[in-house]
C-alpha cells in the first residue's frame, strides 16, 4: 500500500517536517517511518494507525476543576510540559471495566508517564502499573464498584538521557475503553514458515487467543 506525501516544511540541517496521507486500506498497527537522503537512512519515527475515535487535549486541565469531559472509547492526543499534568473527566457505571493506557515512550516521546485514577472528590482510586511490553509507558485496568464521575490524570517526567536525543519532548496518546491487551506471548520465537502463537490477554490470565504468524525474514 502506498501513502501520499501531502506537505513538506522547509527542511533544517537536523530535522525535516512533513505531512502525508495514509492509504485508505492501511491496517491499524504501529508503523515505522524512515527518511532516505544522499547521506543515508534516518532512524525510525514510530506512529500509530488506531481504531478508536481521536480528539486533542485542551488546556487548561491541570486540576480536576478544570478537567474536560471525555466519552469513550477514545484516544486523546496530548502534550505534557514541564511541571504539567493533564486531567480528564468521565462517567462510569458500576461493574464496568475500563482500560487507560498511555502511549509515549513507545512512540519516541521523552515523556515518562505516570497515571492516577481519581474519585469525584479527588481521592486516589487506582495507580498505574508497570506491565509487560509497555517500555516505560503506563496502564490502568480498573473495574468500577459504583456509578459516578471520575478523573484520569496523567503526569510526566521528561527524560533526556543517553539515546534520547531523537525523541519528541512532550507528546503522548491516551487510550480509554474496554479493550484487551496481550500480557504473555508463547512461544517466544517462531520460524519463517506459517505457525501459530498464543496470546494471554487481559482481563483474565486464563483468557487466551490463538493467532497465525508468518515472517519472511527468518526466525523472530
Amino acid at each position: 500500500m502506498v501513502s501520499t506525501l501531502v506537505e513538506t516544511a522547509e527542511p533544517k540541517p537536523e530535522r525535516i517536517a512533513f505531512r502525508f496521507r495514509l492509504h485508505p486500506g492501511e491496517p491499524p498497527a504501529w508503523h515505522a517511518l524512515r527518511v532516505r537522503t544522499r547521506e543515508g537512512i534516518s532512524n525510525p519515527a514510530t506512529f500509530v494507525v488506531g481504531v478508536l475515535p481521536e480528539k486533542d487535549e485542551v488546556e487548561p486541565n491541570d486540576l480536576p476543576a478544570d478537567a474536560k469531559a471525555i466519552s469513550y472509547p477514545v484516544t486523546v492526543k496530548g502534550r505534557l510540559g514541564a511541571e504539567d499534568r493533564d486531567t480528564f473527566r468521565f462517567t462510569s457505571r458500576k461493574g464496568e471495566r475500563l482500560v487507560f493506557e498511555v502511549e509515549a515512550r513507545r512512540l519516541g516521546s521523552a515523556v515518562s508517564p505516570t497515571m492516577l485514577l481519581l474519585r469525584a472528590d479527588g481521592r486516589e482510586l487506582d495507580l498505574y502499573e508497570v506491565a509487560y511490553g509497555l517500555e516505560g509507558d503506563a496502564r490502568i485496568d480498573h473495574t468500577f464498584d459504583a456509578d459516578g464521575e471520575h478523573f484520569i490524570q496523567i503526569r510526566g517526567l521528561q527524560i533526556q538521557g543517553a539515546g534520547d536525543s531523537d525523541r519528541r519532548p512532550d507528546s503522548y496518546r491516551l487510550r480509554v475503553g474496554s479493550f484487551p491487551y496481550a500480557e504473555v506471548v508463547l512461544p517466544v520465537a517462531t520460524s519463517s514458515s506459517p505457525s501459530r502463537a498464543v496470546l494471554s490477554t487481559s482481563p483474565s490470565p486464563h483468557s487466551c487467543t490463538s493467532i497465525r504468524t508468518h515472517s519472511s525474514a527468518g526466525p523472530t
